[in-house]
């Protein structure tokens, strides 16, 4: 879609009260936040066709992004997150099936 038919999609969504991100090109600054951010449960992400070109979202959002949202993190918070993230996206995605 285009960036205005984006911004009119992010209005409608933003009336009925669903929180959501856009991706469309206006904002590389905030472009791989959001795309971090698009993969996790009940994110929605409107996004343009040129938009993030060349980007996969992984589902589940990404273990390298809730490492970096926190502030100093140890190497054992670090450790924690890697390995439960196998598990939250096998639960994702039996969610998705089931």
């Amino acid at each position: 879609i285009s960036i205005e038919k984006s911004e009119l999609v992010s209005n409608e969504l933003t009336k009925a009260g669903i929180k959501h991100n856009v991706l469309n090109a206006k904002f590389h600054a905030n472009e791989a936040a959001i795309v971090a951010q698009a993969g996790y449960p009940a994110a929605v992400t409107i996004a343009t066709n040129m938009a993030g070109r060349g980007t996969d979202i992984v589902l589940g959002g990404s273990w390298q992004a809730e490492v970096a949202a926190l502030e100093n993190p140890t190497a054992e918070q670090i450790e924690k997150i890697k390995a439960g993230w196998p598990f939250a996206v096998r639960s994702l995605i039996s969610s998705m099936i089931a």
